[in-house]
């Protein structure tokens, strides 16, 4: 690949799937027919966002940073001993690379996204995660036996004309999870069982449901048939008051992008812009709205070692106009993931990298404001005219 350039907004993803699902109905404000041909875009919400149930007005940029970090440490450990260890059905051997990471939102505070839907006829609106590292939709449900403490009612299925549980001999029941997943049977009904880096886990029955998106042009886009988790036993984890669930984002059968895929011609893209702007927002775009037409956009393939993750080839780092660091071939799969906030590197590569930096702004450690040991070298907030602004963290 080459070296490459970092822009304030990333937009990626046009994705080609192989996946199919059945058109049984149109409903809606917009048919099938219509998102197909025009696409719509979904705004995402910043957790540091001042709209964002995470969001607290007290913390200093600092704390939120070291959250951020920490946050990224903490989805390292559930790709690396979760994702790595079941992608047997990729071949995964035992020397399969190594999993690094790069964090895709620009500026300096938490890296997690969450967007609206309404599920269900008539339809409940709901806040959720938007999850590339997660391959499966799912909100709280009644009759819960175990559930974190909403701020509005659980979502009852028993009460939507639209929701159907899902049999344990579908296809969708019967894939191969590449992930902290498991599907099972169950009297007859699928039921499901995931786990996530930061210990949390949900529990729950498989069903399809009717999805309502709102537009960022005050529309709405109903798809029907969409697979959802209804999960009657959840620790609390991550999710909060106001964050009902999760939408995955991953390449999985069952996940958000895979299954409305035919109503939008296989293509998304998503654009992320730092929090601390009050005059845009970031979205997530699907159809035709997902075109990327940025001067200077570039295309890459996907790889595909790791499975149903979002993971690039990067064989070379440029710092200034002479120094270059080459990345090993076992050490070029890097995950794109919107939960990850920092870039993650083998230590000889960030080394070097830092090693280069520092010949470039010269000497001047600063010490990390929060106390703690995250980075291994900061540097004060100086630069010649010809280094590029740009950060990677």
């Amino acid at each position: 690949m080459g070296s490459f350039s970092l822009f304030r907004c990333l937009l990626l993803f046009h994705i080609f799937l192989s996946a199919s699902v059945a058109l049984t109905e149109t409903l809606g404000v917009e048919t099938a027919t219509d998102t197909d041909h025009r696409g719509f875009n979904v705004e995402l919400i910043h957790c540091d966002s001042p709209r964002s149930p995470f969001y607290v007005a007290s913390e200093t940029p600092a704390e939120r940073a070291s959250k951020a970090i920490r946050r990224s440490f903490s989805r390292l450990t559930y790709f690396s001993t979760t994702l790595l260890s079941k992608t047997s059905t990729h071949h995964a051997t035992s020397s399969s690379p190594p999993i690094f990471f790069s964090g895709l939102a620009p500026g300096t505070a938490n890296n997690d996204y969450l967007m609206t839907i309404n599920v269900g006829r008539p339809p409940v609106k709901r806040v959720v995660i938007a999850d590339t590292g997660s391959g499966l939709n799912w909100v709280q449900c009644q009759p819960c036996k175990a559930c974190y403490k909403q701020d509005y009612p659980l979502f009852d299925p028993r009460k939507s004309s639209t929701y159907r549980v899902l049999d344990c001999k579908t296809d969708l029941c019967k894939t191969v999870q590449d992930g902290p997943a498991t599907l099972y049977g169950v009297k007859g009904q699928c039921r499901y069982n995931f786990s996530y880096g930061d210990l949390s886990v949900t529990q729950g029955e498989l069903g399809s449901e009717t999805f309502i998106f709102e537009t960022a042009k005050k529309t709405t886009v109903r798809i029907p048939n969409v697979p959802l988790g209804c999960s009657y036993n959840t620790t609390r984890g991550k999710l909060a008051g106001d964050v009902a669930g999760l939408a995955g984002l991953r390449l999985d059968k069952t996940s958000l992008v895979t299954q409305i895929g035919p109503h939008v011609r296989w293509r998304f893209s998503f654009c992320l812009v730092p929090h601390t702007l009050a005059n845009a927002s970031s979205v997530l775009s699907f159809g035709d709205a997902a075109r990327v037409r940025a001067r200077g956009a570039v295309s890459f393939p996907f790889s595909q070692v790791l499975g149903p993750v979002y993971a690039v080839n990067l064989s070379k780092i440029s710092v200034g106009k002479n120094k270059s660091v080459r990345l090993a071939r076992r050490e070029r799969s890097v995950v794109l993931d919107t939960g990850t906030h920092l870039t993650i590197l083998p230590k000889r590569v960030v080394i070097k990298v830092a090693y280069y930096v520092s010949t470039i702004l010269g000497p001047g450690n600063v010490d990390d404001p929060t106390g703690n040991s995250f980075y291994a070298t900061r540097y004060a907030s100086r630069r010649p005219p010809s280094f590029q602004a740009w950060r990677s963290d």
